[in-house]
């Protein structure tokens, strides 16, 4: 399975436990490759971020992700509509479908004119894991933060919440599809998507 490394670390790890118990004796070999995910001769599916449109390739879509500011309580207190983030470390994330997470959220709550100021970094994970020692507000996007959001590690301080331009989809090859592995893995994940929202 070729997977981005947040999503690993985020979603399909700590999952991956329900996916062993509901289909004992399956092979599961995930491999990361940050935003290209490797769509190599040996890999059986993907779980990737995106339009929908890959050449030649089967996608289904599985989770629609949704952007909202996230934070520790403790930093929350002291937000109390979306101006504040003015005077705040806004944690940004480099990858090319990440830039416009900021700005389009920041227009859709009307604070348009904030420019986020914050350390850069190269994936989500890590901009919700410095969320989540108090360096500041991450971007938080479902489903990478939903685990934080549930046991109170970070809190999402606005109700302001907008769908981004991708989703995630499950990439296969039509060839692969009769494999009885991708056939468990693929009801698991459509059915642990549908959990998820």
């Amino acid at each position: 399975v070729g997977v981005g490394p947040t999503f690993a670390i985020r979603w399909l790890i700590p999952r991956l436990a329900a996916f062993q118990a509901a289909q004992p004796g399956t092979d599961v070999r995930i491999t990361t490759g940050g935003e290209a995910v490797p769509f190599g001769d040996d890999w059986t599916c993907s779980v990737t971020l995106g339009t929908g449109n890959w050449p030649g390739l089967q996608a289904e879509p599985l989770f629609t992700a949704r952007l909202t500011p996230v934070c520790t309580p403790a930093l929350a207190a002291k937000l109390k509509t979306p101006a504040d983030l003015r005077d705040q470390t806004l944690l940004r994330v480099r990858v090319a479908h990440a830039v416009d997470d900021w700005p389009r959220w920041l227009d859709a709550a009307g604070e348009s004119g904030i420019t986020p100021v914050g350390p850069e970094v190269g994936y989500y994970d890590q901009s919700l894991q410095a969320a989540v020692d108090g360096v500041g507000v991450a971007m938080g996007i479902t489903p990478y933060v939903d685990d934080d959001l549930a046991a109170g590690r970070l809190v999402a301080p606005f109700n302001t919440s907008i769908p981004k331009k991708l989703r995630w989809f499950l990439v296969y090859r039509e060839a692969r599809a009769d494999e009885p592995a991708f056939i468990a893995f693929r009801k698991w994940i459509k059915e642990a998507a549908e959990t998820a929202g």
